[in-house]
């Protein structure tokens, strides 16, 4: 469980050490895959889902707990990139859902180049990875959305590069309940998704307003859709989502390749 540090917070970035040993592993990526595991699939919830033909879709009698959820958050569904990003002996580990990925590796594709400067960004952003290990008392991964190229929601330029929803205990080998996990990233100097106003779940309707509903950080499109996660204290029991009616996936990106 975590414990309060003495610790004093700090939002700015500090100055980047380009060492070899600081950006660079001996191990293999895929050595290191148990630190920053594969990101579980999320089914979308029965109510009028806008998936796709190989997306999850939950069954009434599964989504039914989040009727009258105690440990229920909603939160924004951001339209970026899945990424995990660790630190291990130093250095930076970074993922997407199928691969970790290798600095210097290069592939003249939207898809690899939206990643080229992850490593800079965490370097310049260690403080906060240093914070959550000594905070939580372990070494942990940070699950988040990386926002560096539009897909289809045109964010501001103020939204943040990394926008962070899970904390994996690598200990545990659990993701820690979502409202422990937002009091540690907050406190590292993360900006997290804000929770919507919806406190208990009672109608599918009241989630399908806030799934199209306006996002702060767009002045163009609404937000994608919706995430709501519920735990039980110490780790995260069930995930599901709702994405708005007229999103379209991959509208401004090329991913093939």
């Amino acid at each position: 469980m975590p414990v309060s540090l003495d610790i004093r917070r700090t939002d700015a970035p500090i100055a980047t050490m380009s060492t070899r040993q600081r950006t660079q592993h001996t191990t293999h990526p895929r050595e290191l895959r148990w630190l920053v595991p594969a990101y579980p699939r999320i089914a979308h919830l029965p109510y009028q889902p806008n998936a796709a033909r190989d997306d999850l879709i939950a069954s009434e009698a599964e989504a039914a707990v989040v009727f009258g959820a105690a440990r229920l958050t909603v939160t924004e569904k951001f339209d970026g990139a899945c990424l995990a990003l660790a630190r291990h002996n130093g250095v930076v580990v970074a993922a997407t859902k199928h691969h970790v990925l290798r600095k210097g590796y290069q592939k003249a594709t939207q898809a690899k180049q939206q990643f080229v400067d992850v490593w800079r960004w965490c370097d310049e952003h260690r403080r906060r990875f240093e914070y959550l290990e000594r905070a939580h008392g372990g070494p942990i991964s940070v699950f988040g959305e990386w926002l560096r190229t539009p897909h289809t929601v045109r964010y501001l330029a103020a939204t943040p590069r990394f926008v962070p929803f899970e904390v994996y205990d690598t200990t545990l080998r659990a993701f820690l309940d979502p409202l422990l996990a937002e009091d540690l990233l907050r406190a590292a100097g993360f900006a997290v998704a804000d929770r919507l106003p919806i406190e208990r779940v009672t109608n599918w309707e009241d989630l399908a307003l806030l799934a199209r509903g306006a996002t702060p950080w767009s002045a163009l499109d609404a937000r994608e859709g919706v995430i709501l996660k519920i735990g039980d204290g110490e780790k995260i029991t069930h995930r599901f989502k709702m994405v708005r009616p007229d999103f379209v996936r991959g509208q401004f990106f090329q991913v093939r390749g």
